[in-house]
């Protein structure tokens, strides 16, 4: 299997104005998964989508997505997303959708690693301060883990936030796959 680990790397037609300059087009990325098949290669991208999403926040248009506010309530230049925003679920719905047909090993790898900010915006510190911080987090992957399973795709997750919530991990749904690295 071949883990491409995309963030801005790759111009989502869902979501233009994400990929950097340099970014893989949508064509190119379908001649790389194409040319791994050929050699008898899966494909699992890697779409960020908590933990390592300054690619998303540094556009205008989804910097509201982040879970860092200043001290007048408004989103920072740089951060993470925020679970509970209501755009969030939209967003990594349009970048799952656009990916799908590029997960030839039948997975999709969410990342959510290194989400120190976890638990800090407004309505994510009400949630966290209600049902626990590895309740919060739990939550959050069960709406993604919905979200892959519409496109018939296991969830694959990073492992170091169960070392940082190690109460998340009888919360999460079966049949993800949580890598250590």
């Amino acid at each position: 299997e071949l883990y491409l680990h995309l963030e801005d790397a790759v111009h989502y037609p869902s979501l233009p104005g994400i990929g950097r300059d340099d970014a893989y087009s949508f064509e190119q990325l379908g001649e790389l998964v194409f040319d791994a098949a050929k050699a008898g290669i899966r494909v699992v991208p890697i779409v960020n989508l908590l933990g390592h999403t300054q690619y998303l926040i540094k556009q205008p248009g989804l910097r509201d997505l982040n879970e860092l506010r200043d001290e007048r309530g408004q989103p920072r230049e740089r951060g993470q997303i925020c679970p509970l925003h209501p755009r969030t679920l939209e967003v990594a719905e349009s970048l799952l959708r656009d990916m799908a047909p590029y997960c030839t090993a039948g997975k999709v790898h969410v990342g959510l690693d290194e989400s120190f900010h976890l638990g800090q915006c407004p309505r994510c510190r009400e949630e966290v301060a209600r049902i626990g911080l590895g309740a919060h987090f739990a939550g959050h992957v069960q709406r993604l883990n919905e979200l892959c399973l519409r496109h018939n795709l296991q969830l694959g997750l990073w492992a170091d936030m169960l070392y940082f919530v190690p109460e998340a991990i009888p919360l999460l749904p079966a049949g993800i796959t949580a890598y250590d690295w």
